[in-house]
């Protein structure tokens, strides 16, 4: 969002201390590998976090939520896509290894980077994977044909673990 400094309320905004990027992208940089991590300096309180974990036999059909910032959605006054936060929830299709597919989520522009949850049995929600990209059917990208997702796979599940006991 494009707001003048003096409109900036510093307690409504994080600031990050260290950022990593998953090693696949410098090497592929595809959407299944579309996957970084950010620490924060500053804690927000217990409703700032969710849990991660990873999960191999989920199967077609399966429910995720997510938050994000897409450029199609909602204008704040003076023209600006995408600074409200639009929350949807639909079901995935398809899991291969390292990414997720919906036909059914609509995230645009501005939703990457999005947690793709789903509450476990307890109603905690649990992060499953980051949205990375939308997957057109043609040139001009006007025609959105599937969503794709960077899953929390085992690897990165430990890898995720590692980082965030440093």
């Amino acid at each position: 969002c494009s707001q003048k400094v003096s409109q900036i309320d510093a307690n409504k905004y994080y600031t990050v201390s260290d950022s990593i990027v998953w090693v696949g992208y410098n090497d592929d940089p595809e959407a299944a590998n579309d996957f970084a991590l950010l620490r924060f300096n500053n804690n927000r309180g217990p409703h700032d976090s969710m849990n991660f974990y990873y999960d191999d036999s989920l199967t077609s059909g399966q429910v995720f939520h997510s938050v994000g910032y897409p450029t199609d959605k909602y204008e704040t006054p003076g023209g600006n896509h995408g600074c409200t936060p639009y929350e949807q929830t639909c079901a995935y299709k398809e899991f291969y290894g390292d990414e997720q597919r919906t036909y059914e989520c609509d995230q645009a522009h501005g939703a990457s980077g999005s947690a793709i949850w789903k509450y476990n049995n307890q109603q905690k929600a649990v992060i499953y994977g980051i949205h990375s990209s939308t997957v057109y059917t043609d040139s001009t990208k006007t025609i959105p044909w599937y969503n794709v997702d960077a899953r929390i796979t085992k690897l990165r599940y430990d890898w995720i673990c590692a980082y965030t006991k440093n």
